[in-house]
Order: C-alpha cells, then sequence, then structure tokens
C-alpha cells in the first residue's frame, strides 16, 4: 500500500512531504483539522492498489491543493471513490472480490513545487537497464492529465549516459544525475521496476510515493531483433561461411543484450 511506502521512506531518511494516514476503520470519523495550515493532497492508499494481478491506476479520485477547511469533505470523498461506478467496472473486469477491497487516505502536505514529475526505475517498455524520467512544470496532476508540455530522459545505467525528449532541458545534468542517485537509493529497499513520484522546488527533491511497476515481468525475458543474415549473405552458405557468421552474430547480440539487461 502506498501509505505503508511512505512510511517506509520516512523511516529510511527520504525526504517525504509531512502526512497522516486516516485508516479505514475511521473513514466515519470527523478529522480535527486545527492541527492543519496550509494546503494538502488527499490521495488514496487502496489494499489492491499496484498488486501483481491488478494496479487500480488512476481508479481512485485524488485530490489537490486542498484547503483545511475542506479536508474533511475531501478525505470523506476519496473514501466514496471506492463505490464509484469505474471501480465496479474494474472489478468486474479483472474478477476481484470487492469485499476484499479495503482503503486508507493519504493527507499529504503539498509541496510548492516548481517542477514535478514521475522516475521509471526501468523502461516500461521492456529496457531494463534505462531509467525514464518525465518532468514538467508545476504540480504533477498537469503530468498525469496531459496539460503541461513535459520532457522526457532516458539514462542508460550501462554506460551512464542519457538523452532528453522534449522542448527544453528542464532539469540540467545536475538534477538528473541526483534524481538517478535517489532512485538507485529507493531501489535498495523496495527491489527493481519502481514508478517514484518527485516534486522540486528551490532545488529540494521531495519524494511523494512509491510503488511497483507491474507492466514489467522479468521471469520469461525475451530478446527480439531485427536483423535479417539472409540480406548480408545472399544464396548458398559453405559450411566455412556458416561457421564465421556464427562466431560474428553471437559476438553482437552477446553486446546487444549486455546493452539491454541488467549485468
Amino acid at each position: 500500500m502506498k501509505d505503508e511506502n511512505l512510511k517506509i521512506l520516512k523511516e529510511n531518511g527520504f525526504n517525504v512531504p509531512d502526512f497522516e494516514i486516516i485508516k479505514w476503520e475511521d473513514k466515519d470519523k470527523e478529522i480535527d483539522t486545527s492541527k492543519y495550515k496550509g494546503r494538502y493532497a488527499i490521495r488514496s492508499s487502496s489494499n489492491l492498489e499496484d498488486g501483481e494481478l491488478s494496479s487500480f491506476a488512476g481508479q481512485f479520485d485524488t485530490y489537490l491543493n486542498v484547503r483545511d477547511k475542506d479536508i474533511n469533505r475531501r478525505v470523506k470523498d476519496c473514501f466514496s471513490s471506492i463505490n464509484n461506478a469505474n471501480i465496479d467496472a474494474y472489478i468486474k473486469e479483472n474478477n476481484i472480490d470487492k469485499s476484499n477491497l479495503k482503503m486508507n487516505v493519504i493527507i499529504q502536505k503539498m509541496v510548492n513545487s516548481k517542477l514535478s514529475g514521475v522516475i521509471f526505475t526501468s523502461n516500461p517498455q521492456g529496457i531494463l537497464n534505462e531509467v525514464v524520467i518525465t518532468v514538467g512544470k508545476g504540480l504533477g496532476s498537469g503530468i498525469v492529465e496531459d496539460k503541461v508540455d513535459t520532457t522526457s530522459y532516458y539514462y542508460n545505467t550501462t554506460d551512464n549516459i542519457y538523452y532528453f525528449d522534449g522542448k527544453k532541458d528542464l532539469l540540467g545534468k545536475e538534477l538528473v544525475n541526483r534524481l538517478i542517485e535517489l532512485q538507485e537509493r529507493i531501489k535498495t529497499i523496495f527491489g527493481e521496476y519502481l514508478d517514484i513520484e518527485f516534486a522540486i522546488d528551490r532545488n529540494t527533491i521531495y519524494v511523494l510515493q512509491t510503488r511497483k511497476i507491474t507492466t514489467i515481468k522479468d521471469d520469461n525475458l525475451l530478446i527480439l531483433d531485427n536483423s535479417n543474415i539472409v540480406e548480408s549473405y545472399p544464396g548458398v552458405s559453405l559450411p566455412l561461411t556458416i561457421s564465421f557468421v556464427k562466431f560474428v552474430y553471437s559476438g553482437v547480440f552477446k553486446g546487444v543484450s549486455y546493452r539491454v539487461l541488467k549485468n
């Protein structure tokens, strides 16, 4: 659950904005908001989110920039989203027993972020040694909802080089390297294949949450190539040619595999 991951991050010294967890069994209780000042993010933490068989990604309601006086209302709204029509449809589609579905709610201090983004510790397309960082100006909701221009950074962990795709280099080399170092530290706690949300304000990086990338499975890896040996060696091949081709291409593919997969 996301709230448990936040606890672990905090306990291990990561820069996580202050948060409080409202338990499922307390969902009908009124919250004493006198201790809250400023604006907050209200988000779900379901026991079935980010699981091996289901992710519930984007299914529950999230509220950002919630004023202290609106916290109770938005917490109740977040709890109520467990009964949204889209949740029922998702549960039916994935053959989930709804009686097993429970949810806590996280109240987290908003960061006045100049930049927000997400780190995929391995490219979800299956390039395992490539870290992908997608970042945009302002709050993370603008990135998720595709309301702001984003820049994506592709960092090869074998060569320690990267390139970016976007209108502008929003991070620069120093911040890219700091984010790479950050995700490496988080991986030592949670393992491989993570989705890490972050915010940056005044050159300070805040970790907002982390969860598993459920789309990557490395138990049955398959490497595809686009080579066509017959174009290089047309016609009838003699045994000497075949032995030479076997030697050359085995070296090529070993090199490719080394670059694509983790050592």
